[in-house]
């Protein structure tokens, strides 16, 4: 449930639990958004360097943006995915949560020698308005539940 502020445009929104398979997996969240920003929805999962990675979305989804997705905190050179869809699924994966799914695209991506990953877009041009990306990202991390670490999940909009 969503309410906006009609003084700053703020959307103030809880999420309910979130029932999959009969089995209670979330919790009650509050999120304050504004309209298109990138929403961070949480969901990393720590391994070896104690903190979850963090993925960004550096750009808008403006019909032919150029833009990068930014995920920060991650082993140096260490193998992942990249991952986008539409719909936010909640989905159990190597001990948390893989929140979009079904997936729409899958990137096989290397942290670089600093820990990063950096992955340029074009977005496109017949993107329809109002269209939710969410992307998230799993990397190898013999710390991690299951071997992986995870990426928080964000949540972008077209305007």
């Amino acid at each position: 449930t969503c309410v906006t502020d009609p003084e700053t445009g703020i959307n103030d929104c809880i999420i309910g639990t979130i029932n999959i398979d009969a089995e209670i997996i979330g919790a009650e969240i509050e999120l304050n958004t504004k309209p298109h920003d990138n929403l961070d929805l949480g969901f990393g999962l720590a391994g070896t360097l104690g903190v979850p990675p963090r993925i960004h979305w550096n750009g808008t989804l403006e019909p032919g943006a150029l833009g990068r997705v930014n995920v920060a905190d991650i082993l140096d050179s260490t193998p992942g995915l990249l991952v986008m869809g539409y719909t936010p699924a909640f989905v159990d994966f190597k001990g948390g949560i893989m929140v979009p799914y079904p997936l729409e695209i899958i990137l096989l991506v290397y942290s670089d020698a600093t820990g990063a990953v950096s992955v340029p877009y074009s977005w496109p041009l017949d993107a329809p308005s109002g269209l939710v990306m969410y992307v998230q990202s799993f990397f190898m991390d013999p710390m991690g539940p299951d071997g992986m670490s995870h990426s928080n999940c964000v949540q972008a909009t077209v305007p």
